[in-house]
């Protein structure tokens, strides 16, 4: 009778890691990382510019090809600068009017 148990349990626990996968997949934010440095320096890219994930892992890898070598907060500083340049029309605010009031 307790093997009963510990099937349910792993029948559960098999049933939500599948539910958390196809969530996962279901947000486009299934993003192979290659080191923790990518990881931390993309999720800050993506809080600073608010742009998905992998639009801001793109950034990054591209920063960390030209310069490996650079400090973790040079590489972040960079990768927003140019993603912001590179997608000006996402991140600016306009308004209708000139003169606001």
């Amino acid at each position: 009778m307790p093997y009963v148990g510990i099937a349910l349990a792993a029948i559960g626990v098999a049933f939500f890691g599948w539910w958390l996968a196809r969530r996962g997949a279901a947000n486009g934010s299934s993003v192979a990382f290659a080191s923790e440095r990518e990881e931390t320096l993309a999720k800050r890219v993506a809080s600073t510019v608010r742009c998905a994930l992998p639009d801001a892992l793109a950034a990054v890898r591209k920063e960390l090809q030209f310069a490996p070598n650079q400090s973790d907060d040079v590489i972040a500083k960079r990768a927003a600068y140019h993603y912001d340049r590179e997608h000006p029309a996402e991140h600016r605010v306009t308004y209708c009017d000139r003169v606001r009031g």
